[in-house]
C-alpha cells in the first residue's frame, strides 16, 4: 500500500502547480509493481540514467522520449504549459523532458543520495573537460557550462527536500 500512497500523494503536490495532467493509468500501474514516483537508486544507476536519457540525447527530445520507451518507461505527468514531460519506470529514476524549440531540456530525480554529488561532478569533468563551473546558481546547488559546438550546455545538480535532481539545458 506504501508505493500506491506516495504515488498518489507526488501526484497530489505536483498538480497543485496547474496545467499538469497526469496518467492514472500509469500511476496505477506503477503502484500494482510497488514503484515509486521518485525511487532511492545506487548512485551509478543514477548517473547512468542521467547519461543514457539526457547526455548522450542532448537538445534531442524526440531520441530522448524514444529511448524512454523502449526501455519500458511510461508517461506519468505532462505539463503542456511547460512543454514538460515526466516518466517513470518502477525499478529506475524518474525522468523529465523539457520540449522547448530553444532551449531543450532533461533531467533525472532520484531520492537524495550523499555519493550523487560527487558522482556527477565526476561524470561532467570526465565528459567535458572544458566545463567550467560556475558555483552556486539561485536554487540550484552546483552548475557547470560547456560552451563550445553548435550549442551550451548547462549541467546542474539541486536538491530539492529529500529529492536530488540532475539537469541538462541545452541553449
Amino acid at each position: 500500500m506504501k508505493p500506491l500512497l506516495s504515488v498518489l500523494a507526488f501526484l497530489a503536490l505536483t498538480a497543485c502547480g496547474g496545467g499538469i495532467g497526469v496518467n492514472m493509468d500509469t500511476a496505477r500501474d506503477l503502484a500494482a509493481r510497488n514503484g515509486e514516483v521518485v525511487p532511492r537508486v545506487e548512485t551509478k544507476t543514477a548517473i547512468r540514467a542521467f547519461d543514457k536519457y539526457c547526455a548522450q540525447h542532448a537538445g534531442n527530445v524526440g531520441r530522448t522520449v524514444a529511448a524512454l520507451k523502449q526501455d519500458g518507461y511510461k508517461l506519468l505527468i505532462t505539463s503542456e504549459r511547460d512543454r514538460m514531460f515526466g516518466y517513470v519506470h518502477p525499478s529506475r529514476p524518474f525522468v523529465s523532458v523539457i520540449d522547448d524549440r530553444i532551449q531543450p531540456g532533461c533531467m533525472v530525480m532520484v531520492q537524495r543520495d550523499r555519493n550523487v554529488g560527487s558522482a556527477f561532478d565526476r561524470f561532467v569533468n570526465a565528459k567535458h573537460r572544458d566545463a567550467v563551473d560556475a558555483g552556486f546558481s539561485p536554487g540550484l546547488d552546483r552548475t557547470w557550462i560547456v560552451t563550445g559546438g553548435s550549442r551550451d550546455r548547462i549541467y546542474s545538480r539541486s536538491l530539492d527536500g529529500t529529492e536530488e535532481v540532475l539537469l541538462l539545458f541545452i541553449r
